[in-house]
């Protein structure tokens, strides 16, 4: 008797049809309970996994065993004994093979988390009309929210993807810059009422072409054609998004098409930092809000930027209970929109809250654990506030990561990297900054505070004088220039420039005359307003601090000279 007459004669053909039917039905049904219920990722590899070790376990009993009248006994005898326990160990090693091998996107092993790691480039915009790129960008970053929300998955953030927007580069390239071992891109192209939408995953390591897919669909709902394309990508990549996930990212968005153009205009202006540049943002927001009140994300966007022009230059009172109701406004619409919790740290922040605003930059990053900015505010409260360089630097490399390309997130960790005691590191993160950003004014800024920290007085005052003339609105950035005079004994030029500073602007640089004494060459630190205040408690039995009291508060008193006290990094 052949092998396959056996087969058939101890009816493994027919267990085997039966088995795959019913295997298949109950992997459609896990592909559909399984995200409703928010089951992890692997969940659904871990069921097709069972299934397909059951295969060749259900032939083997099959073969094995047989039903008598009398019940089940072992079979015995037969040519193709060894044949099937062959075929069995092969098939199972397969399933294993496709468990940890043979998944065309990402794999799902510990080990190989770096392969999980995506950039959403922006979709090439081919109807001809630069109008319609809200839709095209629109829909990337669509994609690109819903992946965020993929527990294990590394998404690089918009400001770095975008940056490649218009630019024939490279997908080598594009893929070492960003961090990512793939990358999502397309092209989108409207005929009529039909809008023809290409996607391909792209392997950033050779260029290869993992997957691509094309979808036909009508205009008229453009939201809704973005939600389903955007659906199908993150089905297609085998990741499984949380229905949660999904509800979380239809709250925090707008259905106003002229809304979300304002949102993402205003968006693309805040990571250079410039003044005028996000005061045009804040315009943007505003109108964005003026067109759907109820677009949370737009809310924080106000917030944020009036609270970033307030460090970089002097806001109004007006301006600064505009930013408190637009943000209390966004907690009411989205109360676990991750962007409002960060936005509700750097609030607390500002006013003098440390322990209240780390409770709400640890509630955005769990709510948006791919959201580069509250991992950048959060490291600077812990580096600037608690005194925690340590702490602070593995949180600012998370925020690089996310946002490799982010020239202000860069020169954060360069400062940290100072703050650190790695002098050299810090100054060759800025030298890079520097050579990718030659404009970006902040950057100069953090190297001032390495050619202070190298004693070279003359060496930080220029580079605080190409910050001026890159961003001369940045008024804020004075105060700079004093308090470096002050820390190197200058105590008449020190003076000299708080007043001039006063006269350009009262109301910003008269709290910097009531912060600083020039008495002796002391310098006073209020406890609730400077981070030096924190060092100067842990360093007062040694002399390098002494208290003093102040009512209503008390303060720390250091010498003028900063190598005294140590830690240069912190000469501000």
């Amino acid at each position: 008797m052949s092998f396959v007459a056996e087969l058939k004669q101890r009816k493994v053909i027919r267990v085997a049809m039966v088995y795959l039917v019913v295997a298949w039905v109950a992997v459609q049904a896990a592909s559909i309970a399984l995200p409703a219920f928010d089951a992890p990722p692997w969940a659904l590899r871990v069921v097709i996994l069972l299934f397909a070790l059951g295969f060749p376990l259900a032939l083997l009993l099959t073969w094995a065993l047989e039903l008598t009248p009398e019940g089940i006994r072992v079979a015995t005898g037969g040519i193709g004994s060894k044949r099937m326990a062959g075929a069995a160990a092969v098939l199972m090693a397969l399933a294993v093979g496709w468990y940890y091998y043979g998944q065309p996107a990402f794999r799902g092993d510990e080990d190989n988390i770096a392969q999980r790691s995506i950039a959403v480039l922006p979709l090439v915009n081919m109807s001809g009309d630069p109008d319609n790129d809200y839709f095209s960008d629109g829909l990337a970053e669509t994609m690109l929210d819903m992946l965020a929300q993929v527990p294990d998955l590394k998404v690089i953030a918009r400001t770095s993807s975008f940056a490649f927007k218009g630019k024939a580069e490279d997908v080598r390239r594009i893929g070492k810059a960003l961090g990512a071992a793939h990358l999502l891109e397309g092209s989108v192209q409207q005929a009529g009422n039909t809008l023809r939408i290409t996607v391909q995953l792209v392997r950033s390591s050779d260029g290869s072409h993992v997957w691509s897919q094309q979808y036909d669909r009508p205009i008229a709902d453009v939201f809704k054609v973005q939600d389903e394309v955007a659906t199908e990508v993150v089905r297609a990549l085998q990741v499984s998004l949380p229905a949660a996930g999904r509800e979380h990212l239809l709250r925090k968005r707008t259905d106003n098409v002229a809304a979300y153009r304002e949102y993402l205009k205003g968006n693309a202006l805040l990571p250079g930092r410039q003044v005028s540049a996000m005061r045009q943002a804040l315009g943007h927001f505003e109108r964005a809000v003026a067109l759907d009140p109820g677009y949370a994300r737009a809310h924080v966007g106000i917030s944020d930027t009036i609270g970033l022009i307030g460090e970089y230059a002097s806001i109004t009172t007006a301006e600064r209970e505009r930013a408190d109701r637009a943000l209390a406004r966004a907690l009411e619409l989205a109360p676990d929109l991750g962007e409002a919790h960060a936005a509700r740290g750097a609030q607390l922040q500002r006013l003098g809250d440390p322990g209240g605003a780390e409770r709400e930059y640890k509630r955005g990053v769990e709510l948006a654990p791919g959201y580069a900015t509250a991992w950048q505010w959060y490291a600077e409260l812990v580096l600037f506030e608690l005194g925690e360089p340590d702490r602070a630097l593995p949180m600012f490399q998370r925020a690089v990561v996310l946002d490799p390309l982010s020239p202000i997130i860069r020169d954060m960790y360069a400062t940290a990297l100072v703050a650190a005691g790695r002098l050299d590191e810090g100054e060759a993160e800025n030298a890079r900054l520097l050579a990718d950003h030659p404009g970006f004014a902040h950057a100069y800024d953090t190297l001032s505070r390495v050619r202070s920290a190298r004693g070279d007085l003359a060496g930080a005052l220029r580079a605080l004088n190409r910050e001026f003339a890159l961003d001369p609105s940045a008024i804020a950035r004075r105060y700079d220039r004093c308090m470096l005079l002050l820390d190197f004994g200058a105590l008449a030029e020190a003076k000299a420039c708080a007043h001039e500073a006063m006269a350009r602007d009262p109301g910003e640089f008269e709290p910097l005359l009531r912060r600083i004494r020039y008495d002796g060459g002391v310098v006073q630190y209020d406890r609730r307003n400077h981070y030096w205040a924190e060092w100067c408690e842990r360093n007062v039995e040694n002399g390098f601090c002494r208290p003093v009291s102040i009512e209503p508060s008390v303060a720390y008193e250091k010498t003028v000279s900063w190598r005294r006290c140590g830690s240069a990094q912190f000469a501000y």
